[in-house]
């Protein structure tokens, strides 16, 4: 599971140590998250600034 804000929004690497995942699996299921509007993600994800995840809000419909 995702955080609900981009303060703990947690790197890959942090995301793979947590779950005991193969990081292809962790990179997939962000990647979908991602593309469903389910997540949001902040950093370049070069040296220096990595690319964190945290969970999106999802907009109110009315």
């Amino acid at each position: 599971m995702l955080p609900t804000t981009p303060d703990l929004a947690k790197t890959l690497d942090e995301r793979v140590a947590a779950t005991q995942e193969k990081r292809s699996t962790v990179q997939r299921a962000i990647k979908d998250l991602l593309a469903e509007g389910l997540a949001q993600q902040t950093g370049s994800g070069k040296r220096g600034a990595p690319r964190r995840h945290w969970q999106a809000i999802p907009s109110d419909p009315d």
